[in-house]
């Protein structure tokens, strides 16, 4: 009986993840990042894994890193990298790359030791042929020489590295970053700086505590981008994109519902990505919350 209800409940999942993936219409942002998770989500399959196949079949991509993935995939003539650093971004973004560009050397950074042996075990499964080193360090003091690497990313991470530990963090990156290589970072933004606190400590990483909150993570505006990412490295922005939500408050909703419903609420993603958000001009247009994609050059 407990089989049979798993079953029906993963038809029910899977018809309407693919029913609001073509709500999306065929616009979305990131959509070759969809199809390709919804394939890896067939090794899984072979393999009797249900849990990662159901998760991968019907939420490929997780909500604003349908901007994400593929500002940062344009940002880089991939086919010309040699030697490139990851610092804990998504899993699915360096799998595409090693899948599409397999002369890639990727060293893949993240202090998050549970992450990391999950990440192992997708690269087991999936691309074992790969030249990866996967690493669990600190960012804030990066056990690389000096100008090492053509291209560093970093996706969605180093917002939530508390006090100065962002600032340290892009000061390690540009420090091991060749001359002429690129460092790409999204990060969140509003057009007012914010923090997030929350009641436990999310990643389990030592997190900063007041109060009986945990730091979570920074919402960037235009002055914080400056202080704590630009001025440090004495450079200038190369490019800079801005994604965000239509109506204040919707992403905050969307998090509500995604703590409390799930992988039931997560299913929708495409179709509120396609609905619910628009690129800007600049963070001083968004109405509230956004991504922002920057690209810098040593």
């Amino acid at each position: 009986m407990g089989q049979l209800i798993f079953l029906l409940k993963a038809i029910k999942l899977v018809t309407l993840s693919f029913w609001f993936r073509l709500r999306a219409g065929v616009k979305l942002p990131g959509l070759e990042f969809d199809r390709f998770g919804r394939k890896i989500a067939w090794s899984f399959f072979t393999l009797r894994d249900w849990g990662r196949f159901l998760s991968l079949l019907t939420n490929p991509v997780s909500i604003t890193r349908y901007f994400e993935f593929p500002f940062t995939l344009n940002a880089v003539s991939w086919e010309k990298v040699k030697n490139h650093l990851d610092i804990s971004s998504p899993r699915l973004f360096f799998l595409y790359l090693l899948e599409r560009y397999p002369h890639l050397k990727i060293e893949i950074l993240n202090p998050d030791l549970r992450d990391l042996e999950e990440t192992k075990l997708y690269l087991q499964t999936f691309l074992p042929e790969r030249n990866v080193n996967l690493v669990s360090h600190d960012a804030t003091q990066l056990p690389y020489p000096d100008n090492h690497f053509d291209v560093i990313t970093s996706i969605s991470t180093i917002e939530h590295i508390s006090d100065n530990g962002d600032t340290l963090a892009v000061r390690e990156l540009w420090r091991v970053l060749k001359p002429g290589g690129k460092l790409i970072l999204t990060l969140p933004c509003k057009k007012k700086y914010d923090e997030e606190w929350r009641d436990t400590d999310t990643y389990k990483l030592g997190s900063v505590e007041k109060g009986g909150k945990y730091f979570f993570q920074r919402f960037y505006d235009t002055r914080a981008l400056q202080e704590r990412i630009f001025k440090p490295l004495d450079t200038t922005l190369l490019s800079l994109e801005v994604f965000g939500e239509n109506k204040a408050g919707s992403f905050d909703e969307y998090i509500q519902r995604w703590l409390a419903f799930g992988i039931d609420e997560t299913i929708k993603d495409p179709y509120y990505i396609a609905r619910d958000y628009r690129f800007f001009e600049s963070i001083e247009m968004l109405i509230d919350v956004g991504v922002c994609g920057l690209i810098l050059q040593k």
